[in-house]
This record gives C-alpha cells, sequence and structure tokens, in this order.
C-alpha cells in the first residue's frame, strides 16, 4: 500500500509561484484579472450571442491593440485603489494647508480692487456656465433615447437657472422657474418632432457668449428669440395636427 502524499499548502497564489519571493500588494491585486479571455465564444458564460458577449468579442479580441500577454504590463509607479487614495489624501492635507495660510494671512484683501472686480465678474460665473454648456451638450448627444431627453430637459434647465443666477431678486427667479416648467410640455414636444429647422446648440451657443460678455441687451435678444422659436415650431406642429 503506498503512503499518502501529504501536500503542503502553498505560501503564495498559484499564477505567482515561479516568482520564488514574496508577492508584492501591487502583484496581488493586479495580476491574472483577464478571467473573460478564457472562452473566445463567450468571454462571459451566457449565451455566446447575448449583446454584451458579442460587443466583448468585436471590441475587445477584433481590436487591431493586440497583445500575447497582457499581465506583462506593470505600472512603474505600482498604484492600486488603496496607494492611490493614501496620495490624494496628502495632496488634499497640503492644498487644505495653503488655504488655511492664505485665510490667515488675509491674502483677499490684499488684491487690487480693479483685479478682484474682474473675478468677481468672470471667474465665478465661469466656473459655473461653461460647466453647465459643456454639460447640457454632452446630453444633446443623447436626444435618440428617453432617457437621454429626460437628461436634456434636465441639464436644459440648469443651464437657463445659472443664467440669470446673478439675480438678486429671489421672487422674480421663483417666477421665471414657474414658467419654465408650465412650458416644459410644449418645449419637449418641439424639441423631439422639430416641425421646423433648428439649432438649439448654436442658440444656446450664442446666449452663453453674450452672457458670458456682459452683453445685456444682446443676450436678452438671443432669448427671446430662442423662447420664440418654441413657440413657432409648436405652432406649426398644432397646425399640421
Amino acid at each position: 500500500m503506498s503512503e499518502v502524499q501529504v501536500l503542503q499548502p502553498q505560501k503564495t497564489w498559484s499564477h505567482l509561484v515561479a516568482r520564488r519571493r514574496k508577492p508584492s500588494e501591487y502583484e496581488i491585486v493586479s495580476s491574472n484579472l483577464h478571467y473573460n479571455d478564457r472562452d473566445v465564444n463567450s468571454p462571459y458564460e451566457l449565451d455566446p450571442n447575448m449583446f454584451m458577449n458579442e460587443w466583448y468579442k468585436k471590441n475587445t479580441f477584433g481590436t487591431a491593440l493586440k497583445h500575447d500577454d497582457w499581465n506583462s504590463f506593470r505600472d512603474p509607479d505600482e498604484v492600486i485603489y488603496r496607494t492611490y487614495n493614501l496620495m490624494q489624501d496628502g495632496q488634499e492635507t497640503y492644498v487644505f494647508g495653503l488655504f488655511d495660510q492664505f485665510s490667515e494671512r488675509e491674502h483677499d484683501k490684499a488684491l487690487d480692487k480693479t483685479w478682484a472686480g474682474s473675478l468677481a465678474r468672470r471667474y465665478s460665473p465661469l466656473r459655473y456656465l461653461y460647466h453647465t454648456f459643456h454639460r447640457l451638450s454632452k446630453a444633446e448627444e443623447k436626444l435618440s433615447d428617453e432617457g437621454g431627453r429626460e437628461e436634456w430637459e434636465e441639464r436644459n434647465r440648469i443651464f437657463h437657472e445659472v443664467l440669470i443666477a446673478a439675480c438678486p431678486s429671489r421672487w422674480l427667479k421663483h417666477f421665471l422657474a414657474i414658467l419654465h416648467h408650465q412650458a416644459e410640455r410644449y418645449r419637449r414636444i418641439a424639441l423631439y418632432h422639430r416641425p421646423i429647422p433648428r439649432d438649439v446648440h448654436s442658440e444656446h451657443e450664442d446666449l452663453l457668449k453674450a452672457t458670458m460678455d456682459r452683453n445685456a441687451s444682446l443676450a436678452t435678444a438671443i432669448l427671446a428669440e430662442h423662447i420664440e422659436l418654441t413657440f413657432q415650431a409648436f405652432s406649426k406642429l398644432v397646425k399640421e395636427i
């Protein structure tokens, strides 16, 4: 009767044994993670014709970018999620320290009044208005689906709210919000059916430029035409129905 061989437990993961040393944290969490290439016909253990598998086969296996061993690539800095957060935490602590120093020295009080006024007029609105315009522009790319329409409507509302954010009258802004909400159904119909040729993106871009140039009369005229075009589009659609 042969003796029973007692297997010694591995000291590390099997795919790291060949290195004959204790693996680093980076190697442990980043090695041998490409499990979707085990079956070229079904990357995910589902129907091979399922959309997930079809997409993966086309955009991963079918890509022109190929390599014999993707696991051979290493990050020289060996950054993983834990170390990334540690680095970011250190950077944030440093920046907060700078802010505290500026506050203690009352740095802003030493700014030239002309320059401080320029910052108030240009920088503060720029932080939000351009950001909301960018998000609105990205939402335009998804207008063909129902979820994209909801997203566009929400970002369009935010864009128009930011345009008048500097208005000192809380009641005036509240009244405009009511008008915007009441016109929503007509705006949606006119936008999705497009009964008249219209470039809404350019209308918003022109409105943005006029606002940033502090050209109130031009911005008012562009906004009035912007609203009027929606009215014309809906009126034409009603007549055709």
